[in-house]
């Protein structure tokens, strides 16, 4: 009972999140904008930004348009600000940039007499002037006269959220729920004694919770992306993955057995029986295969409170690096791969001995302690902000140190025992 408790806290957390992103950020602009809009995309971190916003803020009262400013840092404008580098075809990807009635200037010349004669005449597509570009990692602002190549720093932000994304979802995947289900569905499959029965089950099965799974991460993604900017929410965010950390670290130091983010008994006993019914009526390869399916939909539903810390997390710093559209679902694509990594090579092995499979405690909970300090550690990084946030030093080779660290701290402790 307390494990439904902690399923439906959770389900009204994620809505409450959901109805106060939409309310913050309800606001929307219009491309192309309307006439006489002057959008203006600047940088906190861009000194040429600071010098040039009152510039452009008289300049805006003085021609008599509407001065829209746009935070090309915030996570939530990630998608608007893509939307009008492509709309303009603009290459060089920086601040400031100001666009008037289809008139691009980019840079800001504060020694020149007239430093947006550009959009005044609003006959030059493109202006010159100090041009700021900030690096993903340090999020500090760069000026040159000319405007940087940015292929090489976008190649090496994808490098680091490519790893950031196998190791979380190769962690995530090493979760004792869902490997002993698969675990236990295949023990009822081996009476069967033929190999393509465990592989066709077994294969349906890891597909339908990888569907569900999927389709869970993405629909915390479009939460996570609208509240993140918001400092109150996003200390929320980091309060509920810190909670999940929390308890995974502590199940690995207690003394007891039975895991506290885990299918309870009665849930077990429940599946089990759910299971073995669809099993049974199974009596060819087709209804073999809508029983995997059936099975898979339960598992999902009673896995729940094992697996939702991760997707907050990983949705939290994809949010963060302004990846969108077709390179999240992508990266999405890979992290789904990951998490069923270890499922599919179980189920190798399984087909191939005909043998069962299981988990001793102690396996499981350093799954728990692993997951566990990983996730507190890219919790903390979501608190601090899209600065720490967006290093790959710290994101991708802070996660491979924790799990260092953390297996190793395991080891010695088993040797010490």
């Amino acid at each position: 009972m307390t494990r439904f408790r902690f399923a439906f806290i959770f389900i009204f957390f994620l809505l409450v999140l959901m109805v106060s992103g939409q309310s913050v950020f309800s606001e929307s602009i219009s491309l192309p904008p309307e006439e006489n809009e002057l959008l203006y995309l600047y940088a906190d971190t861009c000194p040429v930004c600071v010098q040039a916003s009152p510039e452009i803020e008289a300049f805006a009262e003085s021609a008599a348009v509407d001065l829209i400013p746009i935070d090309v840092q915030d996570p939530g404008n990630q998608d608007l600000v893509a939307g009008i580098y492509d709309a303009y075809d603009i290459t060089h990807r920086v601040v400031p940039t100001f666009v008037l009635n289809d008139t691009v200037m980019q840079g800001f010349d504060g020694g020149a007499d007239e430093p947006f004669a550009v959009l005044k005449e609003a006959t030059v597509e493109t202006g010159q002037g100090e041009i700021c570009s900030e690096t993903a990692e340090n999020k500090n602002a760069e000026c040159s006269d000319t405007a940087p190549d940015t292929t090489d720093q976008a190649g090496q932000n994808l490098l680091g959220l490519t790893g950031t994304t196998v190791t979380i979802g190769l962690t995530d995947g090493f979760n004792p729920c869902s490997l002993w289900a698969l675990m236990f569905l295949m023990s009822m499959v081996l009476r069967l004694k033929d190999p393509k029965a465990v592989y066709l089950t077994g294969a349906v099965f890891i597909l339908t919770i990888t569907a569900i799974y999927g389709l869970f991460i993405a629909g915390t993604f479009a939460i996570v992306t609208n509240i993140l900017t918001v400092t109150w929410l996003r200390v929320m965010i980091f309060l509920l993955a810190a909670a999940f950390a929390l308890i995974n670290i502590r199940d690995y130091f207690s003394g007891k057995e039975d895991l506290t983010l885990a299918i309870s008994d009665t849930n077990k006993k429940r599946w089990i029986h759910f299971s073995r019914g669809r099993l049974n009526q199974a009596t060819s390869p087709w209804k073999l295969a809508m029983a995997a399916v059936t099975i898979g939909l339960f598992a999902s539903v009673i896995e729940l409170p094992c697996t939702a810390g991760y997707p907050i997390v990983w949705n939290g710093l994809m949010a963060s690096a302004g990846v969108g559209g077709l390179q999240y679902m992508s990266l999405l694509s890979l992290y789904l791969m990951m998490y069923v990594l270890v499922e599919v090579v179980i189920l190798l092995l399984i087909g191939r001995s005909m043998q069962k499979m299981s988990m001793t405690n102690g396996l499981a909970k350093t799954m728990k302690l692993v997951s566990g300090t990983l996730m507190l550690y890219l919790a903390v990084l979501l608190l601090s902000g899209p600065e720490a946030m967006n290093n790959m030093t710290l994101l991708t080779g802070g996660s491979l140190v924790v799990i260092a660290l953390t297996l190793l701290y395991v080891y010695l402790a088993r040797r010490r025992a």
